[in-house]
Order: structure tokens, then C-alpha cells, then sequence
């Protein structure tokens, strides 16, 4: 009867071990949870435990969900500003990096951000940002360019490179260069940086209208 016993008591007392353990799972936060600075725009987004997201003003505020995957990969999907936006996200093994896509097949990486930082800092850090840096849309191609704080260039089958030509005068001026050399454009910021005008090396124009964060 005493062996009995002995078992029965061992037996709840695991239970208790086991949803104690359970419920401190459920408590951990989801590992994509954090700050995240985004490669467009150098932009700081915070991915929130309740399934929110905050990034700055021009990119507003969005939801996150966990996405099901056959292998071993965490894949999340980011819905912006009520649907306008959204973006697929796989998080990298060690919790550090994120790829993403977006609808229109534009990608983008992130990288954690600086833990502590508040919103002073990432207001210092976006008015450091060149005002051409974002995402393009030619009206010849329709094919989205991402021009990047690092100076790098890309759409969806080029890499290259941009610099400003006239950073003290309006409107400013920019030469993107594509594929070591082989294509160089030239173009002005106009309408409040929301349009890119000029011509390419062949001297056909070019006219870029301004997109939306992803």
C-alpha cells in the first residue's frame, strides 16, 4: 500500500514539474521579438511581444504572426499599416539576422539593433539618412530600385552603387552606377524627394516616382 503511494505521489509531483515547465515556456518570448534595424532606409523597427510592430513615421505600425514551416526555419509574416504593406521574414539560426520579401519580390535583410536605444537615437540616426535612400518605382520599367543608406544600389537582377553629385545645392543631383560601369544614371530629386528625374548614359530619360516602406 506504502509503494503505492509512494508512486502516486511521485506521479503528481511530475505533473507539477511538467506544467510548471510549460507555463514558463508559454511565457518566453517569441525569438524574433526585438529591435531590428532594417537594411531600407537604415530604419529601427521594434517587433513586440503581442504580436505589434512600431517603426518610425513614414512606416507606421503593423501586426506579426508566426508562419508554419516544414523545416527547422522560423518563418514570420509582417502585415503594415492595416494591409497596405507585407512582407515574408525567415529569422537566421542564431536569432541575429532576418531576410526578408516583399509582395512585390523587393528583399531586404535586418540586424538586431542596439539594445537600450530609445527614440531619441533612432531619430538621430534617420536624419543622418540621405533623403534619396528608399525604394523607386521607374514608370519604364515598373521594376522596384532600392537605393540604400550604405550607398549601395539594387533592383531586382542589377547591383551597383549611388552617390550624390551636389549634396549643397537644390535640387540635388545623383549618379547611380550599375554593374561596375557598364550603365550609369543621372538624376535630380524633385517634388519634395518624392520623384528621381534625369536620363540614363544612352541619354534616354528617366523618371522614378517614390514607394512606400515595405
Amino acid at each position: 500500500m506504502k509503494a503505492l503511494v509512494a508512486i502516486a505521489l511521485s506521479f503528481v509531483t511530475f505533473c507539477g514539474l511538467a506544467e510548471d515547465t510549460s507555463k514558463a515556456e508559454e511565457k518566453k518570448p517569441d525569438p524574433v521579438v526585438g529591435r531590428w534595424r532594417w537594411s531600407v532606409n537604415n530604419y529601427l523597427i521594434d517587433i513586440l511581444s503581442d504580436g505589434t510592430m512600431k517603426g518610425p513615421r513614414e512606416v507606421g505600425t503593423g501586426v506579426w504572426k508566426a508562419m508554419p514551416t516544414t523545416t527547422v526555419e522560423r518563418k514570420y509574416q509582417l502585415t503594415w499599416r492595416g494591409g497596405e504593406g507585407v512582407d515574408t521574414i525567415i529569422l537566421s539560426p542564431d536569432g541575429r539576422k532576418l531576410s526578408g520579401k516583399a509582395l512585390d519580390g523587393f528583399k531586404f535583410t535586418a540586424a538586431r539593433g542596439e539594445l537600450g536605444a530609445g527614440a531619441d537615437a533612432q531619430n538621430t540616426a534617420e536624419k543622418k539618412v540621405d533623403p534619396v535612400v528608399g525604394r523607386w518605382n521607374p514608370t519604364n520599367t515598373k521594376i522596384p530600385i532600392s537605393l540604400n543608406a550604405d550607398g549601395s544600389a539594387s533592383d531586382r537582377d542589377r547591383t551597383g552603387k549611388w552617390e550624390c553629385l551636389t549634396p549643397n545645392v537644390t535640387p540635388r543631383k545623383y549618379r547611380i552606377t550599375w554593374e561596375n560601369g557598364i550603365s550609369v544614371d543621372t538624376l535630380s530629386l524633385l517634388k519634395d524627394g518624392k520623384e528621381l528625374a534625369g536620363k540614363n548614359a544612352e541619354g534616354h530619360e528617366l523618371r522614378w516616382i517614390r514607394l512606400p516602406p515595405p
